[in-house]
């Protein structure tokens, strides 16, 4: 006990020695405000931890910040060589993050690739039109919610425990689950050929109604299918099974 009252003593003649502009982390997330900023031609993403995304597709290329007014000053937004790159630069998550969420809002007009960090959620407020998209799930723990419609869908899982529901309506789709990454596609109609490599423990959920259907099992994990493939390729090194569920 005398350890700890020892320790806050310490803490406390710390901080009061700060100056006010030097106690940054002590400070409450403030009152809510809304930011917007303009941006230059995008069509690649690279989303990074502590913040809530939401993609919205549009005529014009912007994004709309939303959180406490000593949060939001912290986000950075930078394009370069059509990469936009989001990311919050506050160090004091740990004390002030929990109690208040910044939430960015994504204006942009076509995407082909998306790299998803996060450890908070992506979600799209309508349905998105694309060509080739390729995401990529890694180093974080965030949930991805998409309704996308394309002619071709790359989507990976890799280094963290992120998962992703992808839903809507593509002629191709390549999914790869690695480490405990985690994908349920039930929601997305694929039309011609739909290929699945697992590395997972976890269980993976494809919609295979009307598909040429390849899975390459070589991991733990299951790959469940509902639907009637037109065929059914199976490569088998892992101890997972591949499981028509309905």
């Amino acid at each position: 006990m005398k350890q700890l009252m020892y320790f806050l003593l310490v803490m406390v003649l710390f901080f009061s020695c700060k100056k006010p502009n030097q106690r940054k982390c002590f400070k409450k997330e403030g009152d809510l405000i809304v930011t917007e900023i303009n941006l230059s031609s995008f069509d690649h993403l690279l989303l990074k931890e502590n913040i809530e995304f939401v993609l919205i597709q549009d005529t014009v290329e912007k994004i709309i910040i939303e959180g406490g007014e000593n949060l939001v000053g912290f986000i950075s937004a930078t394009v370069d060589n059509n990469v936009l790159k989001i990311e919050n630069l506050n160090k004091c998550n740990f004390l002030r993050y929990k109690s208040s969420k910044v939430k960015v809002y994504i204006h942009f007009k076509t995407l082909i690739e998306l790299q998803f960090e996060g450890t908070e959620t992506l979600v799209c407020q309508d349905t998105l039109n694309l060509s080739w998209f390729s995401l990529f799930v890694r180093d974080g723990g965030g949930s991805v919610n998409l309704s996308i419609n394309a002619s071709h869908l790359y989507s990976t899982i890799s280094n963290g425990y992120g998962d992703f529901n992808i839903s809507g309506n593509v002629n191709n789709a390549d999914l790869y689950f690695q480490t405990t990454g985690y994908g349920d596609t039930y929601g997305l109609n694929v039309r011609d050929t739909l290929s699945i490599i697992s590395y997972t423990p976890s269980v993976c959920k494809v919609n295979s109604e009307g598909s040429i259907l390849k899975a390459d099992i070589r991991g733990i994990g299951d790959i469940w299918y509902k639907g009637m493939p037109d065929s059914v390729n199976l490569i088998r090194s892992g101890t997972g099974n591949l499981i028509w569920k309905y």
